[in-house]
């Protein structure tokens, strides 16, 4: 894995020269760096370029580096189960609930740009260049910046981070969700959704529960952003159960039944938005 540039003692601006941090350029044409980390690691790292001709360095990052934070996962963290991820990158939040690194980094990074008070917030579609120079650099263990995405494109880089999972972390267990909004009384409904919480693997109803409890502040600041708790069960929806890939493959009477399931899992995504009990 790629790690930042950022966090060692920049001596020269000039990349092609013949000495960089103090270093010396091997005959391979990488750089053997003999310059001290700036957060105090200590031993040479050996700098190349990758595919995309960044600078990168195949030191393995001292504590404090930028991939701390963000979580350093070989392989990237988009399009994979984060319960393939090493352990490394995981943290403990709020509520002793165990998460990627880099979901609790996107989700501080919302809270910290002020992106909760923002109109539209989850609904507006960002740039789409933006968003994916974003998510290589997050695949890098890298942290974004605010000059170089929106917080607009942040919010579509968090959902981005659940749509693009192998398998939608609760579509296995879009029937009992569905079945659950399908009773009438109230009690029954909200004790079956907590039984379809608890049917799932205990990181994915971490991930979900820090999730929803995230959404549940934006939903709080409705009265700024026009994003209620159903506005963004809306625009989550997808992102947790899956979409059919062909619609038009299906017969009449099943595009139906997939618009009434639908309406079914927007409705648990909201109750799940306004119901922290559940994963208590």
């Amino acid at each position: 894995m790629l790690q930042s540039v950022f966090g060692r003692r920049k001596k020269e601006e000039d990349f092609s020269g013949a000495t960089l941090f103090g270093g010396d350029i091997s005959s391979t044409g990488t750089l053997v760096s003999k310059e001290e980390d700036v957060f105090g690691g200590q031993g040479p790292a050996v700098w190349g370029r990758d595919d995309r001709g960044r600078l990168h360095s195949a030191a393995i990052p001292a504590v404090g580096d930028l991939g701390n934070r963000v979580g350093v996962v070989d392989g990237g963290v988009f399009g994979r189960d984060p319960e393939s991820y090493p352990k490394t990158a995981f943290v403990k939040v709020e509520n002793s609930l165990t998460v990627p690194r880099v979901l609790e980094y996107l989700v501080g990074h919302l809270r910290e740009c002020g992106a909760l008070e923002l109109e539209g917030i989850f609904r507006k579609s960002g740039t789409v260049g933006r968003i994916r120079a974003a998510k290589e650099l997050l695949d890098d263990g890298m942290e974004i910046s605010d000059a170089d995405v929106r917080p607009i494109d942040v919010a579509c880089v968090l959902k981005d981070f659940f749509k693009e999972m192998p398998t939608p972390i609760l579509q296995a267990r879009s029937n009992e969700f569905a079945a659950a909004m399908s009773m009438e009384d109230s009690q029954e409904r909200l004790m079956e959704m907590r039984k379809a919480v608890l049917l799932l693997p205990k990181l994915h109803q971490d991930m979900v529960a820090y999730l929803t409890q995230f959404l549940a502040e934006v939903a709080a600041r409705a009265d700024l952003n026009k994003m209620t708790a159903k506005n963004l069960a809306v625009c989550f929806e997808p992102n947790l159960f899956g979409v059919v890939a062909d619609i038009q493959a299906l017969s009449a009477a099943e595009r139906i039944a997939l618009g009434e399931q639908r309406i079914k899992l927007i409705g648990a995504t909201e109750l799940l938005i306004e119901s922290p009990e559940f994963f208590r």
